[in-house]
């Protein structure tokens, strides 16, 4: 088993992740700019779209932290690489439904406290056994 602190991390980025990250975005915004356009077309009211925008982002958001997961994973163990990348798309969007329905009782703590129970899981079932003398 490899120890995690003397592996660097990869500071390079994946093959393609730019122009894959540019493509995704790219029909997000399209879809997004089209619902918009459709809400202002219809006379307006609720600003509906606001919910396919944060399905959209959480998308775009996902796919990037995942392949950002599965290539820098190299220097610290790949769950809990995944387990941060699912905290980083999941807590967000979950604080913005929290809001966007007028806020209240704060539920996302209960997500946020399940993350960190699986990062710490994680982080003690994938580190180094030391060597028996």
């Amino acid at each position: 088993m490899t120890d995690i602190r003397s592996t660097p991390i990869p500071t390079s980025l994946p093959h393609g992740f730019r122009s894959r990250l540019r493509r995704t975005a790219g029909v997000a915004a399209t879809a997004g700019t089209g619902l918009a356009l459709i809400w202002a077309l219809t006379g307006g009211g609720t600003f509906w779209p606001i919910w396919a925008w944060l399905g959209l982002a959480a998308v775009v958001a996902a796919d990037a932290a995942f392949q950002l997961a599965r290539h820098r994973s190299a220097g610290r163990p790949r769950p809990l690489a995944v387990v941060a990348s699912v905290a980083g798309v999941l807590l967000p969007a979950e604080i913005a439904v929290w809001a966007f329905t007028g806020g209240g009782y704060f539920w996302p703590v209960w997500s946020a406290l399940l993350l960190g129970g699986a990062a710490l899981a994680a982080r003690v079932l994938t580190a180094p056994v030391p060597a028996r003398v």
